[in-house]
């Protein structure tokens, strides 16, 4: 039996629409001006700047303007966390950016090593 030309034309917008919706998954970038977040894969870094890939370009962002990263793949509860550090509730901000280590990418555990960091450093205080 043939298929009919509609079936198929919905068929392909609908693998369309899923392989898009894949590739929007990105690094989201936040800069302390305020501006639209930046949304990329970051590709690199040093102590000075990030490396964000975008479309066909790579952007070089200063570090001193990046208010922080949300990085591709980061469990919700971190945000929670993130929360919690702001607020003053350092030993909960703690235990969960520890808990979120065992699963993270290596950008995300580098960037947990930075919170765990911050937070005990803040905890001293």
């Amino acid at each position: 039996m043939k298929r009919p030309f509609w079936s198929s034309l919905i068929l392909l917008a609908g693998i369309s629409i899923l392989t898009a919706s894949n590739a929007t998954a990105a690094d989201t970038i936040y800069q302390y001006d305020g501006s639209s977040p930046l949304l990329g894969d970051v590709t690199g870094y040093t102590k000075t700047e990030l490396t964000l890939k975008r479309g066909a370009s790579d952007v070089k962002i200063p570090a001193n303007e990046i208010e922080r990263v949300r990085w591709d793949g980061e469990p919700p509860q971190l945000n929670i966390a993130r929360n919690q550090e702001q607020n003053g509730n350092y030993a909960a901000a703690l235990e969960e950016y520890k808990k979120a280590e065992g699963s993270a990418s290596p950008n995300l555990k580098k960037s947990l090593q930075f919170m765990v960091a911050r937070a005990t450093a803040r905890s001293a205080k």
